[in-house]
């Protein structure tokens, strides 16, 4: 077998991409600042996952490598102010996210990508000006945080989540001036 071949090897590949991707450029953390370097790094660490899940097609984490690799694009972009393009890699990863969800209700991992998919998707629309369907992806967002947190219920980084949500949520609402909803 061939090492281009090894399902480790390329998980590891796929891991490493990314990191190098987030010190490149990654929202909420310190970076480098380069999230065209990052971008790049991404699309690797994207190809590698999609390369991964032709060899071991029943590999749930192969699959969320895929997702993942359209979520750090989506933040590359949106680190360029190229939010529609920033868009798109969401909704790319999203769908999967919400495919593993539906084949397995108690994924929580799946469950808190997609809610941080929708966040991603929240604040390019605001960026966006474009002010409804950052409401529905914050009200989304606010919901897959709440369903995490009651599933956890002792875990003090979901409270923390709910909060963050419920702080996007008041933001895009003000903006929208439906301060009945705040």
């Amino acid at each position: 077998q061939e090492s281009g071949d090894d399902p480790q090897i390329l998980a590891d590949l796929v891991s490493g991409y990314r990191r190098v991707g987030m010190v490149q450029y990654f929202a909420g953390q310190a970076n480098l600042g380069d999230s065209k370097g990052a971008l790049e790094s991404y699309r690797k660490s994207l190809q590698i996952a999609q390369r991964w899940r032709e060899i071991a097609p029943n590999n749930r984490d192969a699959l969320d490598a895929i997702a993942n690799g359209y979520y750090y694009i989506a933040d590359a972009y949106q680190g360029m102010s190229d939010y529609e393009a920033s868009i798109e890699a969401a909704r790319q990863a999203q769908k999967i996210w919400q495919s593993m969800l539906e084949q397995n209700p108690s994924d929580d991992r799946s469950l808190r990508h997609l809610a941080n998919s929708w966040q991603e998707l929240a604040t390019c629309y605001s960026m966006l000006g474009r002010f409804e369907p950052a409401l529905e992806a914050n009200q989304q967002f606010l919901k897959l945080r709440q369903e995490y947190a009651a599933r956890h219920p002792d875990d003090t980084a979901a409270k923390r989540g709910v909060a963050a949500a419920h702080d996007g949520l008041g933001s895009v609402v003000q903006g929208v001036g439906r301060f009945d909803q705040a």
